[in-house]
């Protein structure tokens, strides 16, 4: 259990976000991801405590794949709807 504190933490304020700003209410969403959803994380929470063979960094390099492409899928939706405006003031 120890050993998912470090990843828990890493999960809830981000790879990216600066270690002061958790507590300010400001949403510190890397430039090119989905922010992470109550469904995302209780999904990576529960895939950290089962012991399926998979590490951490496997678990949390998976997360952040899928982020990634959620936010380019998002992105190629809107342009092909032809919101040019509302993909460039999209940045979550």
């Amino acid at each position: 259990m120890a050993e998912l504190a470090p990843a828990y933490y890493l999960v809830v304020t981000g790879p990216c976000s600066p270690r002061g700003s958790a507590g300010t209410g400001e949403k510190k969403t890397p430039v090119g991801r989905v922010p992470l959803s109550v469904a995302e994380l209780r999904k990576l929470l529960s895939k950290l405590m089962e012991k399926a063979g998979e590490t951490i960094e496997q678990v949390l390099h998976w997360s952040d794949w899928r982020r990634r492409h959620q936010y380019r899928a998002q992105q190629c939706h809107y342009r092909r709807r032809g919101n040019h405006r509302l993909t460039e003031q999209l940045r979550l």
